[in-house]
């Protein structure tokens, strides 16, 4: 499958490593990514851009299994490297949220580092 930038009218498609805050991002199952760190970024945007806050409950090289922060909230999402090596793919998603947001628009995900990459994407 060639890679091209992110086309939310296809099931299947592959984001490339750059992901800006204008973007619309959506999740489903069999997205892919180029790599793994590519799929790290895309979630972590992804949550802070839908008001809530994710952990890694399991974060390897081969695999991400990712929750949301929120007390008894059964948002998962698991994505795992293919046998190329680099790309990732998005295998399962529990997309219900039961968590509400605060309303406060805390989230640690959104620290300083991460600022400074979305200001310099910006910049460019």
């Amino acid at each position: 499958m060639p890679h091209k930038d992110y086309d939310c009218n296809e099931q299947t498609f592959t984001c490339s490593d750059s992901v800006k805050w204008e973007d619309r991002l959506e999740l489903a199952i069999g997205k892919q990514w180029l790599t793994m760190d590519a799929c790290r970024k895309y979630i972590r945007m992804y949550a802070i851009k839908n008001k809530f806050e994710i952990y890694f409950q399991k974060n390897c090289a081969d695999k991400l299994i990712l929750r949301c922060k929120g007390e008894r909230c059964p948002w998962r999402c698991y994505v795992i490297r293919k046998n190329d090596g680099h790309t990732t793919e998005l295998k399962s998603l529990q997309e219900e949220h039961t968590c509400e947001n605060d309303g406060r628009n805390k989230n640690r995900g959104a620290n300083a580092r991460w600022i400074a990459s979305m200001l310099a994407q910006d910049m460019r």
